[in-house]
C-alpha cells in the first residue's frame, strides 16, 4: 500500500493527471478531467500505466479523520472544538447551503469518476502491458467508478450516473440529471457484478494491499444494498413525490420520480443475500475477526497490561482479570495493526488514513519540555455522553436498561467511585473516577479515556498518563505532567465533554520532553469483518422483526453474537431483548454504534433509519461540565451539561446533502435537494 501512495504522488506530478488545484472546481458535475499534453506519457511504459491507475485511487475517503470526513464529529459519537472549523461542524449545525459546502464530495468524486473513464479509454490503446493485466486493471478502474458513485449516492441520495468518458466540449444541456435512487443502486450493483468481481483477486498482499479485490467489491455492494433496504429509501422518505422529483430529466422505468415511497420487503432479502455472499467470500479469503490476545506482549517487551478501575487483582479473580485486560489490549491493537502483523480483520483500509485523528485525540500537557513548552496532543476529540452511556456494562447491557439492577442507578453515575491507588500520588487521580466508568465492557476501556483513568500504556515518559481532566495545572519542571483540563491559553484545543478517545492511537506511543516515539502508521479501516457480520445480522433482524421469521431470527443472533463474544461480553438472548423493550434490529444497530464507533458509519446509520431527529437535535448532545471551565472542582466538573459552544441542529433537509448552486443553474436537468 505504501507503493500505491508513492505512485499516486508520482502520477499526480509526472503525468499531471490529477491536479489538486482544480479539484475544487464546481462547474456542472465536475466530471471532465483535464486532458493535458502529457497524457500520452501516461501509457508509454507499464510503470507509467500503473501510476495512471494509482492516480485513480486518489479520491479514496479518509473514513476516520475528523477533518476530512464530514460524517465524523457531526453526530452523537464525539464532538470537537468549534474553533477547528471542520466540515462536520457545518453539517451538525445545518450550515450546508447552496452557496458551497466545506467538503465538496460532489466535485471530487465526479472528477475522479471522469479520471477512471479516461484511464480505461487510454488503457485500451496501449500495448505495453499484457491482456491479463489490462483486464484486471480495467476492473480496478470500474470498481472505483462504482465505489465513487456509491459514495455520492449515500450522501446526496439520487445522483446522475456517469457511465462513460465525457468530452471537455460537451454542451451543458447534455449533462444528465439525477437518476432514481433505486436505478442508481441497480446500476452500481450490476457494474460490480459484471465488470469488477469476476476479474479481481480475492486478496492482495505486500505492496498491492489496499487495491481493489473481489471481496472488497462484494462488501461495498452489500453495504449499499443494506442502505437501500433501510427506511429512508424503502418507504419512509421524509418528502412526498410532489415535494421532490425531477422537472425534465427522466429515469428509464421511473419517469421523473426520484425515490420510491412504498415499502418493498424484497429489498431486505436482496441485501441479505449480498451480505451473506460478502461474508462467505471474506471467510474463504481467510479474513477473520481479530482476536489475538497475546499481541500486546510482542509489541511491548515489558508485556504490561492496562489499569482497569474497580477490577479485582485478588488471587481468586486474577485469571479473569488478566483475560479482561488482555482483551482490552487486543481491541486497541485490532484497529492499530496491519495485515503483515497478523491482522486479518481489516479487509480494506487507506494507508496513512488516520490523518490528524491520533494527535487530535491525545491529551494536552503530557510532559513538560526544556523550552517551557509541552509535548502533547490537541485533546479535542471529545466523546459525548451518548457514547459514555451507550457502551455496554461488563454484562453486555445498555447502562440505562440495567440501571438499578445490574448497574448503578442513574443518580449515582456521576458520583465518586471511592477508589484509591497504590500510593498517595496515584490516589490523587483515582479518587476522581466516577461510577459510570466502572464495570464497563472491554471496548469502553480500550477506546474511551476519562478523568482519573489512564491514557495509553507508555504515553507519559514510558508509563501510562493518569488523566486530570479538571485542571490546567502547568508545572515548570522539565519532565513533569500537567493537567488535561481546559486552559484558556490553549483555548483552541480542549475537550468539550471531559472525556477523550484513544481508539485510533497506537497503544504504546510515548511522549518525552524531547520527542514523540513508538508510533505506528496503520491504515484507517474502511471495511472490516465486524461490519460484514453486523450487516448480515441487521438484514436478518429486520426481516425477522417484520415477518416473525424464526430462521432469520436465529441467524441474526448468531451473527450478532460473534461480535459480542469477541468483545468479551455475554451473548444476546431473547430474555435480554424482552426485558429491554427493544426489537432485535435495535440491538444490532446499537452494536454497530459501539463496534464501529468513529469509523464513519454512525451518520449514515441513523440517517438511513430516519432516526437522526432523535439524536442530533438542539441540546441533545451532552458532556460533563468541562467546556471552558478552568481549574474546576470535582462537584462542578461532574455535572451533565448540554454542549452550548456549538449550535447543533437537525432538520429534515439534512437527510440529503445540498448541491452548490451552479450545478443547478447551469444544468437544466438538475434539481436541488429539497429544503435548500
Amino acid at each position: 500500500m505504501k507503493k500505491i501512495v508513492r505512485c499516486i504522488k508520482i502520477a499526480a506530478v509526472a503525468t499531471v493527471l490529477t491536479s489538486i488545484a482544480i479539484l475544487t472546481s464546481c462547474d456542472f458535475l465536475d466530471v471532465v478531467p483535464p486532458e493535458q499534453a502529457q497524457l500520452k506519457d501516461a501509457t508509454k511504459t507499464e510503470k507509467s500505466v500503473l501510476g495512471f491507475l494509482y492516480s485513480c485511487y486518489s479520491a479514496l475517503p479518509n473514513t476516520i479523520d475528523y477533518n476530512s470526513a464530514t460524517e465524523n464529529g457531526g453526530v452523537d459519537e464525539y464532538t470537537i472544538p468549534p474553533e477547528w472549523g471542520t466540515p462536520s461542524i457545518a453539517m451538525a449545525t445545518n450550515n450546508f447551503s447552496t452557496a458551497g459546502s466545506p467538503e465538496w464530495k460532489w466535485g471530487k468524486y465526479y472528477r475522479y469518476i471522469g479520471q477512471c473513464h479516461l484511464f480505461i479509454r487510454e488503457l485500451e490503446k496501449t500495448d505495453v502491458i499484457s491482456d491479463d493485466k489490462k483486464e484486471q486493471w480495467k476492473a480496478e478502474a470500474n470498481f472505483l467508478i462504482a465505489y465513487y458513485h456509491f459514495l455520492l449516492l449515500q450522501f446526496y441520495g439520487p445522483v446522475p450516473i456517469n457511465d462513460h468518458y465525457i468530452d471537455m466540449n460537451t454542451p451543458a444541456e447534455d449533462f444528465p440529471g439525477r437518476s432514481h435512487f433505486d436505478y442508481v443502486v441497480d446500476w452500481i450493483a450490476n457494474k460490480l457484478d459484471t465488470d469488477v468481481i469476476p476479474f479481481l483477486p480475492p486478496t492482495r498482499d505486500g505492496d498491492e494491499w489496499g487495491r481493489a479485490t473481489s471481496v472488497i467489491a462484494k462488501a461495498i455492494k452489500a453495504r449499499m444494498l443494506v442502505y437501500a433496504a433501510s427506511p429512508l429509501w424503502n418507504g419512509n422518505f421524509p418528502y412526498s413525490e410532489g415535494d421532490w422529483c425531477n422537472k425534465t430529466f427522466e429515469t428509464p422505468g421511473y419517469g421523473k420520480s426520484l425515490v420510491s415511497h412504498s415499502y418493498d420487503p424484497a429489498k431486505w432479502e436482496r441485501a441479505r443475500t449480498a451480505c451473506l455472499d460478502a461474508l462467505n467470500a471474506a471467510l474463504d479469503a481467510k479474513h477473520e475477526l481479530y482476536n489475538d490476545l497475546e499481541y500486546y506482549a510482542i509489541a511491548d517487551v515489558k508485556k504490561e497490561l492496562p489499569y482497569i478501575p474497580g477490577l479485582s487483582d485478588e488471587e481468586g479473580d486474577k485469571a479473569e482479570t488478566e483475560l479482561f485486560k488482555k482483551r482490552v489490549m487486543m481491541l486497541r491493537y485490532m484497529i492499530n495493526t496491519r495485515a503483515n502483523q497478523g491482522n486479518r480483520e481489516i479487509i480494506w483500509g487507506k494507508w496513512g488514513g488516520m490523518g490528524n485523528t491520533p494527535i487530535a485525540s491525545m491529551p494536552l500537557k503530557v510532559v513538560r519540555t526544556a523550552n517551557n513548552g509541552w509535548t502533547q496532543g490537541w485533546g479535542g476529540i471529545s466523546p459525548l455522553l451518548t457514547t459514555i452511556t451507550g457502551f455496554y456494562t461488563k454484562d453486555g447491557q445498555i447502562p440505562e436498561k440495567a440501571a438499578g439492577n445490574d448497574f448503578y442507578s442513574k443518580e449515582y453515575w456521576y458520583q465518586s467511585a471511592g477508589l484509591s491507588g497504590k500510593n498517595s500520588d496515584e490516589t490523587t487521580y483515582r479518587k476522581n473516577i466516577i461510577n459510570i466508568n466502572l464495570n464497563r465492557e472491554p471496548r469502553y476501556y480500550a477506546w474511551i479515556a476519562f478523568d482519573g483513568g489512564d491514557y495509553g500504556m507508555k504515553l507519559y515518559n514510558g508509563v501510562p498518563l493518569m488523566l486530570d481532566m479538571k485542571t490546567s495545572k502547568s508545572p515548570t519542571t522539565v519532565g513533569a505532567r500537567g493537567g488535561q483540563g481546559y486552559d484558556s491559553s490553549l483555548d483552541r484545543h480542549r475537550s468539550l465533554t471531559g472525556f477523550l478517545s484513544q481508539k485510533f492511537v497506537y497503544p504504546i506511543v510515548q511522549m518525552t520532553p524531547t520527542s514523540t516515539s513508538g508510533n505506528q502508521e496503520s491504515p484507517a479501516p474502511m471495511i472490516r469483518m465486524a461490519e460484514l457480520y453486523l450487516n448480515l445480522a441487521e438484514c436478518e433482524a429486520a426481516i425477522s422483526d417484520l415477518n416473525n421469521n424464526d430462521t432469520y431470527r436465529t441467524n441474526a443472533f448468531t451473527h450478532l453474537n460473534e461480535i459480542r463474544k469477541r468483545a468479551g461480553i455475554p451473548e444476546l438472548t431473547e430474555d435480554m431483548i424482552s426485558k429491554s423493550g427493544m426489537q432485535l434490529v435495535d440491538w444490532v444497530l446499537h452494536e454497530r454504534f459501539i463496534e464501529l464507533w468513529g469509523e464513519g458509519h454512525r451518520y449514515y446509520d441513523i440517517r438511513r433509519w430516519v432516526r437522526a431527529a432523535n439524536y442530533l437535535g438542539e441540546n441533545m448532545r451532552e458532556g460533563l461540565n468541562a467546556d471552558k471551565v478552568e481549574n474546576s472542582t470535582f462537584a462542578v466538573f461532574n455535572q451533565v451539561k448540554p454542549i452550548t459552544s456549538i449550535a447543533f441542529k437537525w432538520t429534515r433537509r439534512q437527510y440529503l446533502g445540498s448541491l452548490y448552486y451552479p450545478e443547478v443553474a447551469k444544468n437544466k436537468n438538475m434539481v436541488q435537494a429539497p429544503g435548500y
